[in-house]
Formats: C-alpha cells, sequence, structure tokens
C-alpha cells in the first residue's frame, strides 16, 4: 500500500471509528486520571526490568531474593490497573473497535516515523536505553507474529483477549499473596512467577503505558504540544502499535 494511501485510510478509520465517540467521552475522564495511571506504570517498569536484565538464575531465585512479595504484588498491581483503564478508555473511544476490525491491515503499514516524538519519550521514562532500536524491536515483533494473532482472533477478538488479560492478571496479583500467606504459616505455596512471566509483564506494561498516552495526546486531556497526525491517524498507529506489545505479552504468558 502506497503511503499517502495508507495515511487516507487511517484517517478515515480515525473519522469513522474514533473521532465521534472521542469527543462523546472525553469528558468522562479527566486529565489526573491518565496521568496517575502512566504515572503508575512508569514506577513499574523498574522493577520489571531489573527482574529482565539482572535476575537470570535458572530457579529464578535472584528475583526473590531481591524483590519482597509485598514490592512484587504491588508492581502487579499498577500493571492490573493500568490494563483495565487502559481497556476501558480504549473502548470508549473507539479505538478498539478499529484494531478489532482493522488489526492486519493497519499493521501492515507501520513504521517507526508514524509514531509522535512522544512515544520516544516515553520509552525513556519506562526505562528504555535506546528508544529507536526498542521501538523498531516492537514493531518488528509485531508484525512478524502479525499472523499468529491474525489467526487467533479468528476465535477470540483482540478486545476480548484484552479483557481476559486484565482477569489474568487480577488472580496474578493474588498470587503473590496466597505465596505469602503459604511461606508464613509453613504450608506450600503455589508456584511462584518466573523470568518469563516477568518478561510478559514487560511487555503488557509498555504496550498499556504507549497506547494510554496516545489516546490521551489524541483526546487534547494531556496538555502537550502535538502535531495534527498525533491528534488523528497517527493516534491509531499508536495504539494498535502499544495493544500489538500487550498482544506479545499474552503470547508470553500463554507459553509460560
Amino acid at each position: 500500500m502506497e503511503e499517502q494511501e495508507y495515511k487516507k485510510f487511517l484517517s478515515h478509520l480515525f473519522n469513522e471509528g474514533v473521532s465521534v465517540r472521542q469527543h462523546r467521552h472525553r469528558h468522562f475522564h479527566e486529565e489526573d486520571d491518565f496521568y496517575y495511571r502512566l504515572h503508575e506504570m512508569i514506577h513499574a517498569m523498574p522493577v520489571i526490568n531489573y527482574i529482565n536484565r539482572y535476575c537470570r538464575e535458572l530457579d529464578d531465585s535472584g528475583i526473590y531474593r531481591t524483590f519482597t512479595l509485598g514490592k512484587l504484588r504491588s508492581t502487579v498491581t499498577a500493571v492490573e490497573q493500568g490494563i483495565a483503564f487502559h481497556n476501558r478508555v480504549a473502548r470508549e473511544g473507539g479505538y478498539l473497535s478499529v484494531v478489532d476490525d482493522n488489526f492486519e491491515e493497519i499493521v501492515d503499514g507501520i513504521k517507526s516515523e508514524h509514531l509522535p516524538s512522544e512515544d520516544f519519550l516515553l520509552l525513556r521514562e519506562l526505562g528504555s536505553k535506546d528508544p529507536d532500536q526498542e521501538m523498531a524491536a516492537i514493531i518488528y515483533l509485531l508484525k512478524s507474529r502479525k499472523m499468529k494473532y491474525v489467526n487467533y482472533t479468528q476465535e477470540v477478538r483482540i478486545s476480548r483477549q484484552l479483557e481476559q488479560l486484565q482477569e489474568r492478571l487480577s488472580k496474578d496479583r493474588d498470587l503473590f499473596q496466597e505465596i505469602k500467606e503459604g511461606e508464613n504459616n509453613n504450608i506450600k505455596p503455589p508456584k511462584r512467577p518466573g523470568r518469563r512471566w516477568f518478561k510478559a509483564l514487560g511487555h503488557i506494561c509498555r504496550g498499556a503505558a504507549i497506547s494510554v498516552a496516545n489516546i490521551a495526546l489524541a483526546s487534547e486531556l494531556l496538555p502537550l504540544p502535538v502535531s495534527p497526525e498525533t491528534k488523528t491517524w497517527g493516534s491509531i498507529v499508536s495504539v494498535t502499535t502499544g495493544i500489538g506489545d500487550i498482544l506479545n505479552g499474552i503470547g508470553e504468558l500463554r507459553n509460560e
């Protein structure tokens, strides 16, 4: 698809699927809601990044020597609540319907240059050492796994997968409390999540943050000067990229 055709296609999706609903729902959320959820996800990422970069013992013992169960539970809670908020604003804003119906076509044309500079600044806040490289990796993984996700959506739509993820993270959050109670009472605790689980959590947290930030920018709920593209068709690219990273995390959870 030619570049200009792709942008016109995205503009059509935005005008038909997002614009009207976006203005209808924008007053249901305050700027503080977006700031708070983004702040919580940004502050969850150092724990997740540390585990993925440095806790490399085969038995995952380094994770539980470094962090208390309470800290891990609060980290999961931040991501779980971030996903819940993301799912709500993405649904109300019309983005989930657009992605459900046009995922393959949107992903086909995504390029790093379509994304606003704010996305790369956000990646740095999330702990990226090289945001340009990391964004390229996110897009590469999304495109290379696109057909796997498309085939899976024949059974479970993306919006439903995100709802199921929210339910899964709620159970996983409580799992850390069960582990703690079991250890305190000398009862055999449930199996502790390992590095692959935290790798999945990293994809989920990062993807939700990217998507939420761009919904806020497009809705003018964050007081930042952004381009007209970021407020319109560019937001569909960014939100789809964020959701794609969440799907990468869901895939990791299925294979853990």
